[in-house]
């Protein structure tokens, strides 16, 4: 994808790959695909990111074993 922005990324992607989406990464650039686009998600304070990077995410995972609790909880409350 060359230089180009996660977000832009996603949208030229998502039409290939319907469905519910839950974004997890360790970036800000990561998270900002979920807040563009109104979906959930799960910043990961384990990864290369820096403090206050995940501000704004609906969850922290503290470890990657976190993962999937997370996103049995975000499944139970929406409708991904």
């Amino acid at each position: 994808f060359g230089w180009k922005s996660k977000v832009e990324i996603f949208k030229m992607i998502k039409n290939e790959l319907p469905g519910g989406y839950i974004m997890t990464g360790d970036r800000k650039t990561d998270l900002d695909v979920a807040f563009t686009y109104g979906f959930p998600s799960i910043g990961c304070s384990y990864g290369f990111g820096f403090e206050g990077e995940l501000e704004g995410a609906d969850y922290i995972a503290h470890d990657v074993w976190q993962i999937p609790e997370l996103v049995k909880k975000i499944s139970e409350k929406s409708d991904i």
